[in-house]
């Protein structure tokens, strides 16, 4: 079993140029991580869009209501 994050940090899907979209459970904050760049801090309907347009991750803790938007912005 893998040890916990210590940043309780969940990564709940892509963009399209495939940047992680986390979010920091502590923080309840959403980001995008961009390799060799500063997080960017986005809001939740950001993030669904950008996950709707790349790759999105489902069943993921704390991405209910994440869950939710994607699949809205999708529909």
């Amino acid at each position: 079993m893998a040890a916990p994050d210590p940043y309780d940090r969940v990564v709940h899907g892509y963009t399209a140029d495939g940047h992680p979209i986390v979010r920091y459970e502590r923080a309840g904050k959403w980001y995008v991580e961009p390799e060799g760049e500063k997080r960017q801090h986005i809001v939740l309907s950001e993030a669904a869009r950008l996950a709707a347009a790349g790759r999105h991750i489902p069943h993921q803790a704390g991405g209910k209501l994440f869950n939710a938007r994607v699949a809205q912005v999708r529909a």
